[in-house]
């Protein structure tokens, strides 16, 4: 985006927003916005600009003050004052104490707000700013002894030990790779978990009879990488080094790669495509 020029602002509030900019080649949006920030009231309203003496009641006295004294908008005076960098002393916004700050999470967010009369919103944003957890709530991570009670116990029993939801538990559980003490399924052998890896999930599932979010968790915990198909792992140098030398579906016939993939990677590394002269 362009820079504005001192001539380009002196435009501004003249005409219309869209005048100006087919005038200076720039979007409606832009002129509008640059308009407002400068201070400079819709050319619908009667122009004027500012003077030395208004600029002085800026920030002694409310907006609002302002604006009726001067008899223009409140946004207008409002812009002006923030694109002079005059505070507002007049702000109805008060800062936060300690002793408030004290309070929030020892009681209900609501009554909170009516002990030290602010709004209930208020309040909740502030206390999530600070990461303080709602009043008569758990804190929503998990610790150490929590994890350990994971597949010792029944699900709903840790449920009701650590104060969380069932589906919570069983959540937190399947991510960790953790057997549930109540399945009743088929112990893995070292012969299955060897496999793991070696081939696609769906069909280890296939060959082993389990589920695919059996395979799947169970080469998780193992900490086992998903295969990976030849033709779909990382180039090789090996490989790169035929790109160009063949057509890129002869390349793709002999690396067991898409044509779609190996035209890409040619293109990728800007090496020209092979020529039969």
């Amino acid at each position: 985006m362009k820079p504005w020029t001192n001539a380009e602002e002196k435009l501004l509030g003249t005409a219309s927003d869209a005048e100006i900019a087919r005038r200076l080649k720039r979007s409606e949006i832009g002129v509008a916005v640059r308009r407002t920030r400068l201070g400079i009231p819709s050319p619908n309203e009667k122009y004027r600009l500012w003077s030395k003496s208004e600029d002085r009641l800026l920030g002694r006295y409310p907006d609002e003050e302002v604006a009726r004294r001067l008899k223009r908008s409140v946004l207008s005076v409002r812009h002006r004052r923030l694109n002079l960098g005059i505070a507002n002393p007049h702000s109805a916004v008060r800062s936060w104490t300690e002793k408030e700050d004290a309070l929030l999470g020892t009681m209900s967010d609501a009554e909170v707000a009516a002990r030290i009369g602010r709004t209930k919103c208020g309040v909740s944003l502030r206390r999530e700013k600070l990461k303080i957890p709602v009043f008569g709530h758990e804190s929503r991570y998990w610790t150490t002894e929590q994890d350990a009670l994971l597949g010792k116990l029944p699900d709903i029993e840790v449920a009701l030990i650590v104060n969380r939801a069932v589906k919570a538990v069983q959540l937190r559980r399947s991510r960790k790779g953790i057997r549930s003490p109540t399945y009743k399924g088929r112990r893995w052998t070292e012969r299955e978990d060897r496999l793991l890896g070696t081939m696609l999930d769906t069909d280890l599932a296939s060959k082993l009879n389990r589920t695919v979010q059996s395979i799947t968790s169970r080469r998780n915990s193992k900490g086992i990488t998903r295969f990976l198909p030849p033709g779909r792992g990382p180039w090789k140098k090996s490989e790169d080094a035929l790109l160009g030398r063949f057509s890129d579906r002869e390349v793709a016939r002999r690396l067991g790669r898409t044509h779609e993939a190996v035209n890409y990677r040619r293109r990728q590394l800007g090496i020209p495509a092979f020529s039969f002269h």
